[in-house]
């Protein structure tokens, strides 16, 4: 099976309440990074008061650190790696 891209997975829930509920009613316990109390609060407070932009802008993010790990761990920086 086909991995989908962050694109194509946002479209298959753009309208799914029950897939936002997931965050925005805490339930978070399987969820890489929102597992800890402190994150599941902040992700819960993100999804019911952010907008679809706002969430699209963060997954983005989470794509592009995504790749610059790959190419950070298999040597191929090019320039230094800086937070």
């Amino acid at each position: 099976m086909k991995r989908p891209t962050i694109n194509e997975l946002l479209s298959k829930i753009k309208n799914d309440d029950k897939t936002w509920d997931i965050y925005s009613n805490g339930i978070t316990n399987t969820i890489n990074q929102v597992e800890q109390s402190g994150s599941k609060k902040k992700a819960e407070k993100f999804f019911r008061e952010a907008s679809v932009e706002e969430i699209n802008k963060l997954l983005k993010q989470f794509e592009d650190m995504k790749k610059m790990m790959k190419m950070f761990k298999n040597g191929n920086m090019k320039m230094p790696f800086k937070f």
